[in-house]
């Protein structure tokens, strides 16, 4: 039981550093060209989004945007411009940046937990 307990500790999340500054600066371009027809900045930190997501993979949220967005063209946005705006969102949210990009892959995308706060030591 604690050895199941640390290893779900030690699952990498969105406080880790998944993504790049780069990556989230392509995910903020798209957002204004695409996103902020519906929607402003402030829609992706209020606490009704961040306690909805909180604790649920990455893959999830992924899936939610890349399934349902654009509203008036779903599923038109590539896995790399689904991604990049993720970390967009994750920026917004002061989530820290690391050294390399977020994968678009299920597999990867699916290994990461959403975590708006930093773990503590």
């Amino acid at each position: 039981m604690l050895e199941e307990m640390e290893t779900e500790s030690a699952d990498p999340t969105t406080a880790d550093g998944i993504f790049t500054l780069a990556q989230a600066d392509r995910g903020e371009a798209l957002f204004k060209s695409t996103c902020s027809e519906c929607h402003d900045s402030a829609d992706w930190t209020e606490t009704g989004f961040r306690g909805r997501w909180e604790d649920q993979s990455v893959y999830q949220l992924w899936y939610y945007v890349n399934e349902r967005m654009p509203y008036d063209n779903p599923w038109s946005l590539s896995r790399q411009e689904t991604t990049d705006v993720l970390t967009y969102i994750f920026k917004l949210n002061e989530l820290p940046a690391g050294e390399d990009e977020l994968a678009t892959d299920d597999d990867s995308i699916d290994d990461y937990w959403i975590a708006w706060n930093p773990r503590l030591p």
